[in-house]
């Protein structure tokens, strides 16, 4: 008898606990969908006040957890419908304050990370369905991006195949001057992307956010000697080649010959990111400046 009433409460206190989840986890989604403060939350959680071990193990944590992921998944919805640039959802996801590369490094593994990556993959997408389409420019990564959100950019680029054409677009290799792609960092931006693309030292199993990042600090350290070492490696030469090509067609004017555009202060910046031209291929240029055209 005593043993019965004992299960008795023991499944009216199941009941109970499992009740009070059900309501806790629909007061987090209703939360999320009003983007409630984190603070109020807490509140209604009785967990104001606590950090650390004491926050982290309170049996109501996970329902706060639960909370903040689906007010950023809000967050993103709306940055959806008003089109918001991928540095405004960098900072909305709270990346604004990254500044080493541990710190973005470890970052690759979160949620807010693969957030952002799901949004920049779906703003390259959109951008490119709007140059197609409606002949809309692609938006320009302008100087004030950080560093941090370019390297974070460049992973989305190479987990999503994204084309070099498209690369030199979205950093404005068809509009703004040297001197310009220079001061902005993208014409370095894009070596890192071409590297990334190209060089090929990644294994198939190692194309996690956290493997790129890791590989594009390798790049970025590199001293000036050892990036010329490495962006002239004979195994590049293909890549070169094709890369030069995509330059010369980016370059496209229907008054210009080959020639012209070759002997270009931009081809020859852009082609200087990827290449440290050889002798030979400065002689080259040089007899094409002195040969008399007819």
């Amino acid at each position: 008898m005593g043993e019965g009433a004992g299960n008795n409460e023991d499944r009216a206190g199941n009941l109970v606990s499992t009740a009070s989840n059900f309501i806790k986890e629909r007061n987090a989604v209703r939360w999320a969908d009003k983007l409630k403060s984190d603070e109020f939350v807490k509140g209604e959680l009785k967990l104001n006040g606590l950090s650390g071990y004491a926050l982290t193990e309170h049996t109501n944590y996970k329902f706060f957890e639960k909370f903040v992921e689906l007010k950023k998944l809000n967050r993103l919805k709306a940055c959806e419908k008003t089109e918001a640039s991928t540095f405004a959802v960098w900072r909305e996801l709270g990346f604004g304050n990254i500044n080493t590369w541990d710190d973005l490094i470890n970052a690759a593994d979160t949620d807010a990370f693969k957030l952002y990556q799901r949004y920049a993959d779906a703003s390259d997408s959109r951008a490119i369905r709007n140059m197609v389409m409606d002949n809309k420019p692609v938006p320009v990564l302008s100087s004030d991006t950080s560093w941090t959100e370019r390297f974070a950019r460049l992973v989305s680029w190479k987990v999503n195949g994204r084309a070099e054409e498209y690369a030199m677009i979205s950093l404005g290799f068809d509009r703004f001057p040297p001197a310009t792609l220079e001061a902005n960092n993208n014409g370095r931006t894009f070596l890192l992307f071409w590297l990334l693309k190209n060089e090929n030292s990644l294994g198939a199993s190692e194309q996690s956010a956290k493997d790129i990042l890791k590989k594009l600090m390798e790049f970025d350290r590199l001293s000036p000697t050892d990036m010329n070492i490495l962006k002239n490696e004979d195994s590049l030469r293909e890549a070169h080649h094709r890369t030069k090509i995509l330059f010369k067609s980016l370059l496209k004017h229907p008054n210009l010959s080959q020639a012209d555009i070759e002997n270009s202060e931009k081809y020859r910046y852009l082609y200087s990111l990827i290449k440290t031209r050889s002798s030979d291929e400065y002689m080259s240029t040089l007899v094409n400046r002195l040969t008399p055209r007819f």
